[in-house]
């Protein structure tokens, strides 16, 4: 296992993108399977290896990142970015219903709107139900243009509502695509106290896997990522080592 740190970076030249995480770990390994031959001695007793030979080799980047920004959380659900004309998306609000009038102003609400309605109460919490016409009862509200109307019994109370509000020009992830990045290439400086100074260790086709964990620990959440590597055309192996050529 090689581990170090300096300059990691993951590029596709052929999209002029060039991805500069804030990696806190990073691991290279390689895992070897075996193929065995067995066969049971002449005089007897138990099988014994006669032949082996390597199998598969496989090849896994990690990185590690203990903060993710949009074009972050972009690479990591592997789906490119792009900008919606026209999306909605809910949202959230706490509020105290005022008294007189029993009424929370929300900016571009119209009344054909479905909003609900969530009483925070410890010690009866409970769903309010929207009606049609002015509520008459406790526990009901009404939507007018820009308005969530309760009931009086309701002043002074605590509540959270949730609706669904149209955006336009505003960039989002799985709304307009799901195009995947597919491969990136990866250079990093690789460092150990004996190992030459400006090395760096160049993965020509990586490709992030589904699935990702995040840990947290001490407080301190951790996502680590996990790649696999191919090996690009013209290579004879999945990676290149250079001593002294870093920059």
């Amino acid at each position: 296992m090689i581990t170090g740190k300096g300059k990691i970076l993951l590029a596709k030249p052929e999209d002029d993108i060039l991805y500069v995480g804030r990696w806190s770990a990073f691991s290279f390994g390689k895992e070897v399977e075996f193929k065995e031959a067995k066969a049971w001695p002449f005089s007897g007793g138990s099988q014994q290896i006669i032949d082996s030979e390597v199998g598969s080799t496989t090849y896994t980047l990690k990185l590690t990142t203990q903060s993710v920004n949009k074009l972050d959380l972009s690479h990591i659900l592997d789906v490119k970015m792009a900008t919606s004309t026209s999306v909605n998306f809910p949202v959230s609000m706490q509020t105290t219903v005022p008294a007189t009038p029993f009424e929370v102003v929300v900016s571009g609400l119209t009344a054909d709107q479905n909003v609900q309605v969530f009483l925070v109460d410890d010690t009866n919490p409970k769903f309010l139900e929207q009606v049609t016409t002015a509520p008459a009862a406790a526990g009901e509200y009404q939507i007018t243009a820009g308005k969530i109307v309760f009931n009086s019994t309701e002043a002074g109370k605590t509540v959270i509502y949730r609706y669904v509000k149209a955006f336009t020009s505003v960039e989002t992830l799985g709304v307009e695509n799901a195009t995947s990045y597919g491969y990136f290439e990866y250079s990093g400086i690789i460092e150990g106290p004996r190992m030459p100074s400006k090395s760096i260790l160049h993965l020509g086709k990586i490709k992030l896997k589904g699935s990702f964990e995040l840990a947290v620990a001490d407080d301190v959440p951790s996502l680590e990522l996990e790649y696999s590597i191919a090996t690009p055309t013209g290579w004879n192996l999945p990676y290149r080592v250079g001593f002294g050529v870093a920059v």
